[in-house]
Parts: C-alpha cells; structure tokens; sequence
C-alpha cells in the first residue's frame, strides 16, 4: 500500500509571537487590492451555498463557524488576504494567495516525457468519456439505454472518444452515430458487450446522405435478439477502422450479423459473429453481408481480414 501524506483539514493562522491567533480577523478579497476594501464572497462549503461574513473571526488559530473549525472557499482561483490580530493590528498580508480546487480541476497532472505539458487531473480524465460517467451500470439487468444514449450525444458533440468499460449493457435504442470521427473502444470483445432488446437495427453507424469518414470502433461484442433485422450495420462509411468487434446472434434470429453497405477505403479486422448454440432450431442466420449501395458502390476496396 503507498503512503499516505497527512494534510491539515482546517487552515491555521498564527499571530506574530507565531502562536495560534486567538480573536484575530481575517479578510479575503479581490487579487492586488485591499482585501478590507475589496472583499470578495467567501464561503463554508466547496458547493458555495453557505456565505461567510467578513471579516472571518478566528479561535485558536482556526476560523470560526458557530463556534466549530472551518474551512474556507471562494469561487475562483486566486485572492488577497489580510490578517489582523485581536487589537486590529496588521499581522500579515498577501496580495495574490492560492487555493487548492476541492475537485480534480484543482490537482495538476504532470505528463511524463521532455517537452510534456502539465495540465489538471480534470482535463486530463476528460480526454475521454466513459458510459459510466452518465450512470450505465453494465450489470446485465439495469436499463442503461438512457445512460448509453447521453454518453453517445456527449462524446459525439465533443469529438471524444466514447470507452465501454468490461460489462454487459442493456439498451433498446442508439441514435446520433452517423457523425463523422466516432470513436467507440471497449475492453475486448469478451469483457464489453452492448446488449440490445429492441428491434431492428442494434447499431446503426453511418448515413445514405454522404459518406462519413473517422468511425472508428475497438475491443466489444453487440449481442442481438430474436427481433433483429440486423446486428451491426455500416452504411456508405469510409476510411475507418474495426478491430476485435463480434456480435452474437440469438436462438432462432433471421437477421444479418454484419451488414456493410458500400463502404470505401476501411479496414475490417478480427470480426466474429457467433450464434446462441443452445437449443438450435433454426438454420443459423447470414454472419456478413457486404453489398453494394448506389450511388456509393460495393466494398471491394476495403481491407477484410480474419472474418469468423
């Protein structure tokens, strides 16, 4: 287990013996100006919901709220400060102090590697977005298709890459991929599996309006049902790349696995399309269907390779 470093919960102030400030004030204010003359709002709680009257009293050495240590929070980045002691004598000031953000914009990160440039925790971890950051479960039983259908609208808007953590994810509709640049990466195949209940289409990537270039998708399984007319469909999408993306057909389905309408300049890796082997009792449905789609042609210039 790594150590742990232990911070101070409260923020202390000293008088000028360097003892704890017993009745002091403290003022907090605009940066470079008389924090006295020029207060700006303080509060009690990082939601900034309980406004704090200046000047701020101490006990102690800690700021006081109803007689209880507390801490301090403004709405920005830097302040003033001045420290008077019981006697309204000048203890300290500082013109241009800083907090620490209590959230992930306030920690910076440090990339590693010469030239690298810092940024915060925040930024960093929205470089991407997760199902999970909307609420999807991905237990198998909870409906997450409103969780699945905000993260898409997100990352899509954003141009993010949209992550499927290992899980199983129930949805009965996904609309908004046919974007260009879409970027759709789970886990593996084995470990991230959309799990469709509606009927039709169970992902429908691309559009007969034009051709959409940039969709992009890696490492997850859509698995169907009984109802669909096709698992995974791309229509007139071009310059794109697929890698270890199954689909799973269930007993007794009619519908298609894959269905590539002409699409232009993509490569296709490591796809499977597997059937529920239990209980067999119709003929297993077509895995891939690759057909032409005028005016965009058929799919003869792409790359397909390890098709199972």
């Amino acid at each position: 287990m790594p150590a742990l470093s232990i911070n101070v919960p409260f923020p202390v102030f000293q008088d000028r013996d360097g003892q704890p400030l017993d009745n002091g004030y403290v003022y907090i204010g605009t940066p470079y100006l008389d924090p006295q003359t020029n207060p700006v709002q303080v509060y009690f709680d990082d939601a900034l919901t309980i406004p704090a009257a200046q000047p701020l009293r101490t006990i102690n050495g800690y700021v006081s709220n109803a007689g209880t240590p507390a801490q301090l929070y403004v709405n920005g980045v830097n302040f003033s400060i001045k420290v008077l002691d019981s006697k309204a004598n000048l203890v300290y000031s500082f013109p241009d102090g800083s907090g620490i953000s209590p959230n992930a914009s306030g920690i910076q990160y440090d990339p590693a590697g010469t030239g690298a440039v810092a940024t915060t925790v925040q930024a960093k971890l929205r470089e991407s977005v997760s199902v999970k950051d909307f609420g999807a479960v991905g237990n198998g039983i909870a409906n997450d298709t409103t969780a699945l259908q905000a993260a898409v609208t997100y990352a899509v808007s954003n141009g993010k890459a949209l992550y499927i953590p290992s899980g199983t994810y129930l949805y009965s509709s996904l609309t908004g991929l046919d974007q260009n640049n879409i970027v759709i990466v789970g886990d593996g195949s084995g470990l991230s599996v959309l799990k469709f209940t509606g009927t039709g289409i169970a992902l429908d990537l691309g559009t007969t309006v034009g051709f959409r270039q940039g969709i992009n998708l890696s490492g997850f399984t859509v698995e169907g049902n009984s109802n669909v007319t096709a698992i995974v469909r791309a229509t007139a999408i071009a310059r794109c790349q697929w890698t270890d993306i199954n689909v799973r057909e269930a007993n007794q389905a009619t519908g298609v696995g894959f269905v590539f309408r002409g699409c232009q300049l993509s490569r296709f890796d490591s796809l499977m399309c597997s059937q529920d082997r239990q209980a067999m009792t119709n003929p297993p449905a077509e895995g891939f269907n690759i057909e032409a789609l005028a005016p965009y042609g058929n799919s003869s210039n792409n790359t397909f390779t390890n098709l199972y």
